[in-house]
């Protein structure tokens, strides 16, 4: 059944959808060309071997990564949502990267939370709900990945530190697992909230243009027949002035 709103309207329906595609189409314009720039000096300072890890393998992942941002940017006339997906994309390989090698650091845990609200925002309820429940298993078996012997040292090219244990990956995770959930059902309730308020004001505009053109057929009506009547008083006039002359 199709959703509607107490109006009869449906709130990702008609004039108001078209108004957020457009308003998604400008989003993924302007945060994929904000990305690429902001992302550039982390990417320089890894390539010139100033930000660890340092191995050639995660260099070339996290290019590829940062890749993604780029193309989205200069494929500007191809689908937004293809773009917006790319997006993520990268953004899922620079976090799980990150969450293999360097488990411990704020950049890879801090990530998989923020790609929901991205493409929330970009692609709609539906893709956020998605990337949540990617974004939840990447948290929970990203840095699990770590302890698989001989991965982190084949990426880095270097000797891999002590792995996190299994307890603390668990505990980090449900942390964040936790903190994720509650802003989406929170990004979710307001995002239905906001469309439903589109909506109802999609609909309060069309019945006062609606309003307004049966106000303004009455005024035509109303001055046609003040015409027609004066015209006929004339006529009378005229008629009753050639009978007595």
């Amino acid at each position: 059944m199709e959703n509607t709103t107490k109006f009869g309207v449906n709130p990702e329906g008609g004039a108001t959808e078209d108004a957020v595609l457009e308003w998604r189409r400008k989003a993924v314009n302007i945060f994929s060309l904000v990305s690429a720039i902001a992302y550039l000096p982390p990417i320089i300072l890894m390539v010139a071997g100033q930000a660890p890890p340092n191995g050639w393998p995660v260099h070339l992942i996290v290019m590829i990564g940062y890749a993604c941002f780029v193309f989205s940017v200069l494929l500007h006339r191809a689908s937004y949502r293809g773009r917006a997906w790319l997006i993520v994309s990268g953004g899922f390989v620079v976090a799980l990267v990150h969450l293999v090698t360097l488990p411990h650091g704020p950049f890879g845990r801090a990530l998989p939370a923020m790609l929901p609200i991205i493409a929330f925002v970009l692609l709609g309820a539906r893709a956020g709900r998605g990337v949540t429940a990617i974004s939840i298993g990447l948290l929970l078996f990203g840095p699990m990945l770590g302890r698989v012997p001989g991965l982190v040292e084949t990426l880095t090219l270097e000797p891999a530190g002590e792995p996190l244990s299994q307890e603390t990956i668990l505990d980090q995770a449900s942390s964040l697992i936790a903190l994720l959930l509650g802003q989406m059902i929170l990004l979710d309730r307001f995002h239905d909230f906001l469309m439903r308020s589109l909506a109802s004001l999609q609909l309060e505009a069309g019945e006062r243009t609606a309003a307004y053109a049966d106000l303004e057929r009455e005024m035509r009506e109303r001055r046609r027949l003040e015409h027609e009547v004066a015209k006929a008083a004339d006529e009378e006039r005229r008629r009753l002035g050639a009978d007595i002359h």
